[in-house]
């Protein structure tokens, strides 16, 4: 079985996706859309809650993201979701 780079982050810290999107504040169905390429511009605060929850950077939580949406994006043809500042 391929494991995907956001679970392998996920095994690292001892997490599942219930407990990541717990932990940053975001409903499993969010954090779903956001890993399967479905969101069309992630909020920096979005991103910054997650890896804050992962214990990461923010820069590398973003490559995780994309490396994400680019496997879903095989998958079901998705962009990978760009980042939009909160406002």
């Amino acid at each position: 079985m391929n494991t995907s780079p956001l679970d392998s982050l996920l095994l690292q810290r001892g997490l599942s996706l219930a407990d990541l999107a717990k932990a940053a504040h975001l409903s499993p169905k969010a954090l779903y859309n956001l890993r399967q390429g479905h969101v069309r511009k992630a909020r920096i605060s979005t991103v910054s809650r997650l890896a804050e929850a992962l214990h990461v950077s923010p820069v590398t939580l973003f490559e995780v993201l994309l490396q994400e949406a680019q496997l879903a994006g095989t998958r079901s043809k998705a962009a990978p979701p760009p980042v939009e500042g909160d406002s």
